[in-house]
């Protein structure tokens, strides 16, 4: 894992460190790597592999989920997200079903500890909205003071976790997926 302000991380070269997470209520356990962790909110930022198939039934998540698609296809309520894709989840929404019928490999960010309840009434929408990542450009605050944010170069497949941004290099990247810790 780099340190904060580090160069970029390959996340291709991070797939051979995945590990083995069993899954509440899936049928597979998924493939993960965390790429960054807040010790005070345990707020969450992973590399997650699912396999060919993975399907997990209806619950809800305590917090936000905010995920980009690297590769493959999630299909979250009946909508599919695919690669480059991005799409959010507000924490205590139920999601119906989500299923990986080719596999996936994505970036995922909870907004404080994941946890899991099994059950509840779903939506009658889908659970989930598209994202194409946080704006680390407050007009209000100073360049230097808008916080910490991790960001996914989806085009090239790299992570790092970044302590500042300038206003040019923000604007300049379409590729580039970021994510304010704390998420706004």
């Amino acid at each position: 894992m780099n340190a904060p302000g580090d160069s970029w991380t390959s996340l291709e070269e991070l797939v051979a460190k995945l590990a083995e997470t069993p899954v509440l209520d899936a049928n597979l356990p998924l493939h993960t790597y965390l790429l960054h962790a807040d010790p005070d909110s345990r707020a969450s930022c992973l590399l997650v592999q699912f396999p060919v198939g993975w399907k997990r039934g209806t619950g809800t998540y305590s917090c936000a989920e905010h995920a980009v698609v690297l590769e493959g296809e999630i299909i979250l309520d009946d909508q599919a997200w695919t690669s480059t894709k991005g799409f959010i989840v507000p924490g205590g929404i139920t999601r119906r079903e989500t299923f990986t019928p080719h596999g996936a490999l994505a970036v995922a960010w909870f907004g404080g500890a994941p946890r899991w309840t099994s059950g509840g009434e779903p939506l009658s929408k889908p659970s989930c909205e598209p994202w194409q990542g946080d704006n680390p450009i407050n007009p209000i605050e100073p360049i230097g003071s808008i916080g910490a944010f991790d960001e996914v170069d989806v085009t090239n497949r790299r992570w790092r976790h970044n302590l500042q941004s300038s206003e040019s290099e923000a604007q300049s990247d379409s590729g580039i997926i970021r994510y304010q810790w704390p998420s706004p």
